[in-house]
Parts: structure tokens; C-alpha cells; sequence
């Protein structure tokens, strides 16, 4: 498959127009996230913690290896991994669905 997509959070530095201008111009199809649903931010409970902690402490000589050593970090990581990610993204949505759009702490 060789659509990427992307889950686009509304946070204000992705709404700039140079941001915004790049997401139009890029191959990259946009899953729209509800206003206000911290809940969903896929990035906040998945995959950055456990990719950064990897990365942590290391330096990088230019933004291309930086995005290198992060693009093999989340290469490596099993199907499985992933796979469990968005399962739990997908039932953080039904929470979201459930609650009206409301802020919930915990999914049980």
C-alpha cells in the first residue's frame, strides 16, 4: 500500500499555513480529528513516548537524520506493535463517540 496517511490533530502549529500549504502539496490523505479530543491525539499515547524515549539523549547533525533515525526506530517496530496502537485508537474513538465529544480519563 502506498497510501500514507495522516491523522491530523488541529493543534495550532499543524493549522499554520506553511504546514497546511505542505499537507496540500504532499501525497499524504488527512484523517480529520474532532475538535478538542486530546483523548485521540494517537501521538500522545502511542507511538512518540516510545519512539522518543529510544531517541533520547541522542544528537543529530541535521534535521534529514533526525527524521532518518526516526523513520528506522518506527520501522522496526513489529506489525504487531502497531497493530495494537491503533486498536486502542480505534477504541479511544468509540469512548469519544460515547461521551459526546467529552474529555474521559481512562478507557476500560
Amino acid at each position: 500500500m502506498d497510501t500514507w496517511y495522516l491523522h491530523h490533530d488541529n493543534a495550532p502549529a499543524h493549522r499554520a499555513k506553511t504546514c497546511t500549504d505542505y499537507l496540500t502539496n504532499t501525497k499524504l490523505k488527512l484523517l480529520e480529528h474532532p475538535p478538542y479530543s486530546p483523548d485521540l491525539a494517537h501521538c500522545d499515547f502511542a507511538d512518540f513516548p516510545r519512539v522518543k524515549m529510544k531517541l533520547k539523549g541522542k544528537r543529530f547533525s541535521s534535521d534529514e537524520d533526525l527524521l532518518r533515525a526516526w523513520g528506522n526506530e518506527c520501522a522496526s517496530l513489529p506489525d504487531e506493535t502497531w497493530q495494537s496502537w491503533f486498536k486502542d485508537w480505534f477504541r479511544r474513538m468509540e469512548k469519544c463517540i460515547e461521551c459526546g465529544g467529552n474529555y474521559f480519563e481512562r478507557i476500560q
